[in-house]
């Protein structure tokens, strides 16, 4: 709680008022489950980006394994299907020259033509269970990343909403009041801060954008501090 005036001499307006962050956000889940782990007290300083908060998630660290597994499964099975289908290309091309040459049959060259064109389907569809594992592994990361809850900006944790077990979600913190909204912590940037006030109607006409103010904290009484009206 703090005092704010004028100058002496310019003072137009004397009014008390609370001392406030100009920049906090409640930090909540994007997805809903078991808090594993918190990183914060009331009063932890935190970087912006910083992992503060996990959700459980082993349900989703196995399907990033099998995801994984099934990347290198395909992989496996891709190499295989190109040595057949450049082996089938080879054969292709010798029956090609033999039937030039009147050696070889008709039906010959065209089981050659055949296994070659199943052996070329065959590595097209072996690459493409490879591309579709590789999006089942982004979309588990995601997953995974969204698990964890990171600090909007630098600031200071001024109020703690949840504790390690509770059930949590993007809709409010289970027994808590729907207004939660999902926030598990709010943050406050403390390297702006700001006043409020309230002022009578009478006062308001006084005052206008931009005017400078002193600021006396109750705490530090002999350490006024220069500011300026924000916003009416």
């Amino acid at each position: 709680r703090k005092a704010m005036s004028m100058n002496p001499q310019m003072r137009v307006l004397v009014a008390s008022g609370y001392v406030v962050a100009r920049r906090s956000s409640d930090v909540g889940v994007k997805m809903g489950g078991r808090l594993a782990r918190l990183r914060f007290e009331e009063g932890t300083r935190v970087r912006k980006g910083e992992v503060i908060a996990e959700i459980e998630h082993a349900d989703i660290d196995a399907q990033l394994e099998a995801s994984r597994r099934a990347v290198a499964e395909g992989e496996a099975q891709l190499g295989q299907a190109l040595a057949t289908r450049d082996e089938d290309l080879r054969n292709l091309d010798r029956q090609r020259a033999l039937m030039k040459d009147g050696i070889t049959t008709a039906a010959t060259l065209t089981a050659a033509e055949a296994s070659a064109a199943v052996s070329t389907a065959r590595v097209k569809s072996a690459e493409a269970a490879i591309a579709s594992a590789h999006a089942r592994v982004r979309v588990t990361e995601e997953a995974i990343e969204n698990a964890n809850v990171r600090a909007p900006f630098d600031g200071v944790v001024i109020k703690k909403r949840a504790e390690v077990g509770e059930t949590v979600s993007p809709f409010g913190v289970q027994g808590q009041a729907s207004r939660e909204g999902g926030a598990i912590a709010t943050i406050a940037d403390l390297a702006e801060l700001e006043v409020q006030t309230e002022v009578s109607e009478n006062s308001v006409a006084k005052l206008s954008a931009g005017m400078p103010a002193e600021i006396t904290l109750q705490a530090y009484q002999d350490q006024p501090y220069k500011g300026r009206l924000r916003q009416i």
